[in-house]
C-alpha cells in the first residue's frame, strides 16, 4: 500500500488528487502520505521555497492558503503576510524632506505612499501632528 501511495504522489504531485484517487478526504490523505514516508508539509514548504505562491500551492493541493501557510511555518520556515511592511529607504525620505520640505516628493523618491513617508518623518521627529 505505501508503494501505491508514493506512486500516486509521484504521478500527481497534489494532495487533493491523491485524496481523490484513494477516495478519502485530504486529512486522511495527509496521514496516508505520512504512512508512505512522504511529509506533505515539507514537500509543500520546498515548493514554496522554490518560488510557488501560497495561492498556487492552494490550487495545486486543495488546502486553504491559511493551512498552507501554517504547514510551511510548521517546518521552521517564515512566511510573511502578504501585506507585510516592506522596507524602504528611510534615509532617502529624510534627505529628500530636508531638501524639499515635501512629503509627497519624499514618497515619490522612495516609491512609497504619502502616509508611509509621513509616518517615517514623524518617527524621526520631523513632522508635527
Amino acid at each position: 500500500m505505501p508503494e501505491k501511495i508514493r506512486s500516486l504522489y509521484a504521478e500527481f504531485e497534489s494532495l487533493e488528487l491523491v485524496a481523490r484517487a484513494l477516495d478519502i478526504d485530504r486529512r486522511a490523505a495527509v496521514k496516508a502520505l505520512a504512512y508512505a514516508g512522504i511529509d506533505i508539509k515539507d514537500e509543500i514548504a520546498k515548493q514554496w521555497e522554490a518560488g510557488s505562491s501560497l495561492r498556487e500551492l492552494h490550487e495545486q493541493h486543495g488546502s486553504g492558503c491559511d493551512t498552507i501557510s501554517r504547514w510551511i511555518k510548521s517546518t521552521g520556515r517564515e512566511v510573511q503576510p502578504r501585506n507585510a511592511n516592506r522596507h524602504c529607504d528611510e534615509a532617502l525620505i529624510v534627505e529628500t524632506y530636508l531638501k524639499t520640505r515635501s512629503a509627497n516628493r519624499c514618497a515619490l523618491a522612495a516609491g512609497v505612499s504619502w502616509e508611509k513617508a509621513r509616518n517615517i518623518l514623524r518617527k524621526r521627529g520631523m513632522w508635527e501632528k
